[in-house]
């Protein structure tokens, strides 16, 4: 995307990676902010192109004809965030944009409409991954597509999405004040990465949940309500093993408000950060096939998990509530783990799975 003048008029044109601006190379909305009337250019988390060419999965194709494309993509969703213009960041910070629990600031979002890209996704990689590139024959030609002069309609005459409220950070809304003095965001020196160093951390080892009390299996050929018992004897598990932390996702409003995981979460007074996740996502019904977007309420809202609590924690564990963590050999904690990983350099870890066979004689 580039920036041109139409009289006092901004307005967008589709371009090559290199005319576009800086912060339009890879950019897929345009973030109008309210009342200031102030535009950004959307930015990525990640560039999904590139997830799809290191991960080469379904020939490195970023979207098929077939299946609408890697399920990496699919089923985390189309993240992605609208900087806030230098006059409003401070005002955004503390909260003060927020007045007696109504927002001030709104945006709108416009996406930039294109034709879907079904190439492989070497193609439309940014030239700052030049040694992945697609040679020039394969290339995606910007101008052969668009044209020297592609300008997109005026926003006024665009179709968007209005008035999304900007609410207070995560760190005001979920913390106590004792908390947020611990935490303190300093911005980072690179401003374009949008990345923040944080001061000392709230936790040292969380859990990011998505769960619900009930749900049905596919085909809806069963009803499985135990989801209570679960959370109960799940969250006393992994409090001996070193979490002191959990932030619940409670998807149980997306089928049912009368029966949900609100009665355990308030037995765990200051250690569960409860959030109702009412989403429901299509593409659940059927048996036995293969369904990319089935799950995308749970990788969504870990996704949301890991933006929003992740810098002012030090690790956070991913694991569903029919999944145990056991530490093996002479661990009994994970927390000597993780202190050994910090030494090394570690930031990811990953375990192995095995379904587990109860010994009748010890159950119980």
């Amino acid at each position: 995307m580039k920036r041109v003048k139409d009289g006092d008029e901004t307005r967008y044109k589709l371009t090559t990676h290199e005319e576009a601006d800086p912060d339009g190379v890879a950019t897929r909305f345009i973030c109008r902010f309210k009342p200031s009337m102030e535009e950004t250019l959307s930015v990525y988390n990640f560039d999904y192109d590139y997830a799809a060419f290191r991960k080469a999965r379904q020939g490195g194709h970023t979207f098929q004809y077939d299946d609408g494309g890697i399920k990496s993509v699919h089923l985390t969703q189309f993240l992605f965030r609208c900087p806030v213009p230098e006059h409003l960041i401070e005002s955004v910070r503390t909260g003060e944009s927020v007045k007696d629990d109504w927002a001030t600031i709104f945006v709108d979002i416009i996406p930039i409409r294109t034709p879907p890209r079904y190439g492989v996704s070497s193609e439309f990689l940014q030239p700052r991954y030049n040694e992945s590139l697609a040679d020039e024959k394969n290339r995606f030609d910007a101008k052969h597509e668009w044209g020297d002069n592609h300008i997109l309609p005026r926003i006024e005459d665009s179709g968007r999405w209005e008035n999304f409220p900007i609410c207070r950070p995560s760190l005001l809304e979920y913390y106590s004040d004792e908390q947020q003095s611990k935490a303190v965001a300093v911005p980072d020196k690179d401003a374009n990465n949008g990345n923040t160093e944080i001061g000392p951390k709230i936790h040292r080892l969380v859990s990011c949940m998505w769960a619900s009390a009930g749900y049905t299996t596919r085909g809806e050929r069963f009803a499985i309500n135990d989801g209570q018992r679960r959370m109960l004897e799940w969250v006393h598990y992994n409090k001996l093993l070193g979490f002191e932390h959990f932030y619940l996702y409670d998807n149980s409003y997306a089928y049912s408000s009368e029966i949900t995981l609100k009665p355990i979460a308030d037995l765990f007074p200051g250690e569960i950060t409860y959030i109702k996740w009412p989403f429901q996502v299509c593409n659940n019904n059927p048996n036995n096939v293969d369904s990319p977007g089935e799950r995308s309420s749970q990788y969504a809202a870990e996704s949301s998990c890991r933006l929003r609590f992740g810098p002012h924690v030090d690790w956070i564990g991913q694991f569903d509530m029919d999944e145990y963590l056991v530490p093996m050999g002479s661990y009994t904690s994970v927390l000597p783990i993780l202190d050994k990983l910090d030494k090394e350099g570690m930031k990811i870890l990953s375990f192995g799975s095995w379904r587990a066979w109860p010994r009748r004689d010890l159950i119980q």
